[in-house]
């Protein structure tokens, strides 16, 4: 056997793109084009309470986000997007500007996610990659990790692989156990090479991830040290999360 460190390198969308024909909610749209996919987006507002409604995406000018009022309805139409997936919600403000946030009421397809549930948009024929149904390599263990800087214990999910050894890489993951939860992030891990996780939750996220000196001084000399030795250390963050990592950096 190798070393393991040399081991690493109101009801469903339809969409039928072969016809040019897309429905969202009760409202179709057909195009010239057979390649084309439209989409229509319908959220009623018979009483006219609301003062804008807008596509809440992460697409920017990929998708457009503004709904247009027709009738009492809103209506966003558009060409799809050249992505097999995304996640979306319907933002809706007030007459008095506050916002609120929902699915789409005419997709039932939804994903899960740490600031709450959104929609799902897919292509005809998607396929989600085959890790997803993979089985489960490997059992996290829940622990915390003890800091005197930061006077606080940060829970966290240690994970390694069947195969890992301490020759293995390691991953510290910041907002690790939510990648877990919504991202399949341990059974993605599990096939990849053999490597160990340590899934890190912060106990102040925007204190501790927002370029905190302190934070970084814990990380640095007391939370990844308390993970033992490792060949290669792999840092894994989004937004703030690896603002954190850099910071540490």
């Amino acid at each position: 056997m190798r070393d393991a460190l040399d081991q690493w390198p109101e009801g469903t969308t339809i969409v039928q793109k072969g016809r040019g024909y897309a429905q969202i909610g009760t409202e179709s749209a057909h195009t010239r084009h057979t390649s084309a996919i439209e989409l229509v987006f319908q959220l009623p507002d018979p009483r006219r309470r609301l003062a804008a409604v807008r596509l809440a995406h992460e697409l920017r000018e990929r998708l457009p986000y503004a709904f247009a009022r027709r009738g009492r309805s809103w209506v966003l139409t558009a060409s799809a997007p050249d992505v097999a997936r995304f996640e979306y919600q319907f933002e809706l403000v007030d007459a008095k500007g506050a916002s609120e946030w929902i699915l789409d009421p005419a997709n039932a397809k939804s994903a899960s996610g740490p600031w709450g549930d959104k929609s799902v948009w897919e292509e005809p024929g998607y396929e989600p990659p085959e890790w997803v149904a993979a089985e489960p390599a490997g059992v996290p263990e829940a622990v915390t990790i003890a800091s005197r800087i930061m006077r606080a214990e940060l829970p966290a999910l240690l994970w390694a692989h069947p195969d890992a050894t301490e020759r293995s890489p390691l991953l510290v993951a910041h907002d690790g156990p939510e990648y877990a939860e919504h991202s399949a992030l341990l059974r993605l891990l599990g096939q990849l090479p053999p490597l160990r996780a340590a899934l890190i939750a912060p106990v102040d996220r925007n204190e501790l991830y927002s370029a905190s000196a302190r934070y970084a001084r814990a990380l640095a000399d007391e939370i990844v040290p308390a993970l033992g030795p490792a060949p290669i250390r792999i840092g894994l963050g989004a937004s703030l999360g690896a603002l954190a990592l850099l910071q540490t950096h």
